[in-house]
């Protein structure tokens, strides 16, 4: 049977004093969750309020995305957006700067229990892996194993950052608050499709692993569309190790103020 391995190198230096909503007031930032367009609509969320913070994300990520070569310039409208289909069903988790201009964002789509590869939107790159890595046997015994947890499935995706924000503590912890949202709404196999060449961050790595098979890992798969190699990383949300745990379980309140 496949499994998730975890390393956390990243995590592995972290004190277990740290105090996120800290680092992230002291690099000026604030931590502000967008929720799907339904759930926002059912908090009596204007929906002009929802949609506009939606079309910022967009911009945002348009322009990052296309000065770093992660989407070709069709990818982008003659706005500067980047719009996905499934934006208005993400999670969206943002730093947002004193100024009001986005410094970082990222997005979780929640799958409920039972969902199945072909329900991912990855599915089409998890199509690509050739039959000899095995990449799309491991991903469905995977969710296999999620749905015996009755755990559901959750895709992380579009982790981007301003330039001059790269090196910012504040933004680059939203791969433990996304982490620690998926844990909240539930818990999941979280599985990200990234950038294998390192090139642009990729929000499990460091967090999850590299998909392998019998010790193996997956080899990287070339993608037309983004011009460079990628693979799919994986991690069970309810299967951190301890130092993780407890700064997630310290995460409660400022997920639910950001909200």
């Amino acid at each position: 049977m496949s499994t998730v391995q975890h390393t956390h190198p990243s995590i592995a230096g972290l004190p277990d004093s740290l105090v996120v909503q800290d680092i992230i007031r002291a690099s000026g930032l604030k931590l502000v969750i967008l929720p799907p367009s339904v759930q926002a609509l059912k908090k009596n969320a204007g929906v002009w309020v929802h949609e506009s913070s939606l079309m910022e994300i967009r911009r945002f990520r348009g322009s990052m995305c296309l000065s770093n070569g992660l989407v070709p310039p069709e990818a982008v409208d003659a706005t500067g957006c980047h719009f996905l289909a499934c934006d208005s069903v993400n999670h969206h988790l943002m730093m947002v700067q004193s100024n009001g201009r986005l410094a970082a964002c990222l997005r979780v789509r929640m799958h409920p229990v039972g969902t199945t590869a072909s329900g991912l939107r990855m599915f089409e790159s998890i199509r690509r892996f050739p039959p000899s890595s095995h990449g799309s046997s491991v991903i469905n015994d995977l969710i296999l194993q999620a749905r015996q947890q009755q755990l559901g499935v959750a895709e992380l995706g579009g982790w981007v950052m301003s330039p001059e924000r790269r090196d910012c503590k504040g933004a680059a912890l939203l791969p433990i608050i996304a982490w620690a949202l998926v844990q909240q709404l539930g818990g999941a196999l979280m599985l990200e499709h990234a950038d294998a060449s390192g090139e642009t961050p990729a929000i499990l790595r460091g967090l999850g692993q590299p998909l392998s098979y019998l010790g193996q890992r997956i080899a990287p798969v070339p993608n037309t569309h983004y011009g460079r190699p990628m693979e799919v990383l994986g991690a069970f949300s309810n299967q951190p190790p301890d130092p993780l745990q407890r700064i997630l379980d310290s995460l409660t309140e400022l997920i639910s103020s950001a909200t």
